[in-house]
């Protein structure tokens, strides 16, 4: 009986977290720079509002990354409850690349929306906007 409720409880675990780590970066982005892992060494010369509007994109898309994830653990359990009462024979594997492979793009995605951002906001503190 516990097994049945591994998935989902996994699931929400890994929701939560997630749900958890937006306020902690937005926290760090404004009082700790120095704990966010940023590719640009200009970041952190940026000031701390100029720093947390480069890092929204990056916020966002961890917001995409929790909507997928949560997705993919809907179709497990479903997909599992199906198989365990005989509607399926056997669980489908497609549908799970699927999931895989839109997280690994948003992951790609995210790297070049901060990229982006924090050139964005390199160039606008140059300028004086």
């Amino acid at each position: 009986m516990a097994t049945w409720f591994f998935l989902p409880l996994l699931a929400t675990f890994m929701n939560l977290g997630l749900g958890l780590i937006y306020p902690l970066v937005r926290w760090m982005t404004l009082n700790h720079p120095q704990y966010v892992n940023m590719p640009s060494r200009r970041w952190y010369a940026l000031n701390s509002e100029a720093r947390l509007r480069s890092i929204n994109p990056v916020l966002r898309l961890i917001g995409v990354l929790r909507l997928l994830l949560c997705a993919m653990w809907l179709f497990l359990v479903a997909a599992s409850s199906l198989v365990a009462t005989g509607v399926w024979a056997t669980l489908p594997v497609w549908p799970l690349f699927a999931f895989i492979g839109c997280m690994l793009s948003s992951v790609v995605w995210l790297v070049v929306a901060s990229l982006q951002g924090v050139e964005k906001e390199v160039q606008d503190s140059s300028t004086g906007l």
